[in-house]
């Protein structure tokens, strides 16, 4: 299993709600389609930092997911919020579940 993460702040004036409605858009336009896609949490620090965490079957999942977001229009609506400046991404494997 891969998990992707996916660090970000806003652009400023986004508010929480538009955010989970671009997050909402992006899933279900989107990720939830997308190939060896398993699930996804959006979560949210103290100090306005996002990450959207999102379990693939495969590396080559997530990569075509990460390569296809933006050309999808839920991926450019969730794409909208977000100050790219502040944005990172990361896969990892997983090495145990408990």
């Amino acid at each position: 299993m891969i998990v992707e993460i996916a660090e970000f702040k806003t652009k400023k004036g986004v508010t929480d709600l538009q955010v989970l409605k671009a997050s909402q858009k992006a899933y279900d336009d989107f990720l939830s389609k997308c190939k060896g896609f398993i699930s996804r949490e959006l979560i949210k620090s103290d100090d306005g930092t996002w990450m959207d965490v999102v379990h693939f079957e495969t590396v080559e999942g997530a990569e075509n997911a990460a390569r296809e977001f933006p050309n999808n229009p839920g991926g450019k609506a969730f794409e909208e919020v977000i100050d790219k400046t502040t944005a990172k991404m990361l896969h990892f494997k997983v090495a145990k579940k408990y």
